[in-house]
């Protein structure tokens, strides 16, 4: 977090070691292993394991999801980080925040299902712009079968038999895998912006001291 590393950025800045900018985009160059790991790991696994679309280009915009999801969460922790000045207020901050991105990103109420006096809200969670690609990538150009048990019942009539169908549900039937990370990204540069501004006006700021001017009679 920036405020453990408060006191050291001060005194190097006090001695004009480097600019605010280039610390902040190493200290975000640092994150990105992390981001990249994790998810790769991850996404190893559960891709294989859920038996999802086994093409290379599926998967690759599977995990190119993961990659922005991962890094979206870490730009917010560092945004949650500037603001805040205490680890206890940045644990106090950070799981609202969380949740209200959660419930917002589309997964446990569907945005169609919102008032729309906060349905915009959604519009500003990064879950809901991965859970929309994912969904996107998986459920498009998708033919479904309708179960066996079905057929034998006389319920045909109740099966969704293509991805579209499903995205439609979910109210995601209008956006692209592309204009979905085109939002997440967005979201990613506001999110390091409002960091880069907060961790700037948190920082001292100190009078440039400027050399005495010799004045008469002055030896």
């Amino acid at each position: 977090p920036f405020f453990v590393e408060r006191d050291v950025i001060i005194r190097e800045r006090m001695t004009q070691a480097y600019p605010l900018s280039a610390y902040y985009t190493a200290k975000l160059m640092s994150e990105i292993p992390v981001a990249i790991l994790l998810p790769t790991v991850f996404g190893s696994m559960v891709y294989p394991a859920l038996r999802l679309r086994r093409n290379l280009k599926h998967f690759g915009i599977f995990m190119a999801v993961l990659y922005l999801n991962a890094f979206a969460a870490t730009s917010l922790g560092m945004a949650v980080s500037a603001v805040t000045t205490s680890v206890k207020s940045a644990q106090s901050l950070s799981p609202i925040l969380m949740v209200l991105m959660l419930l917002f990103g589309g997964f446990y109420v569907n945005t169609d299902n919102m008032p729309s006096s906060i349905r915009w809200l959604a519009s500003g969670s990064f879950v809901r712009w991965s859970f929309t690609a994912l969904s996107v990538n998986e459920f498009e150009g998708l033919n479904i079968a309708c179960p066996k048990r079905n057929h034998e019942r006389g319920l045909e009539a109740g099966c969704v038999k293509t991805g579209e169908e499903v995205l439609e549900r979910l109210s995601i039937g209008n956006i692209t895998v592309l204009g979905a990370l085109k939002r997440e990204l967005a979201l990613i540069g506001v999110m390091n912006l409002i960091a880069f501004i907060c961790l700037k006006g948190n920082m001292p700021r100190f009078e440039t001291l400027r050399p005495r001017i010799a004045e008469d009679g002055d030896h």
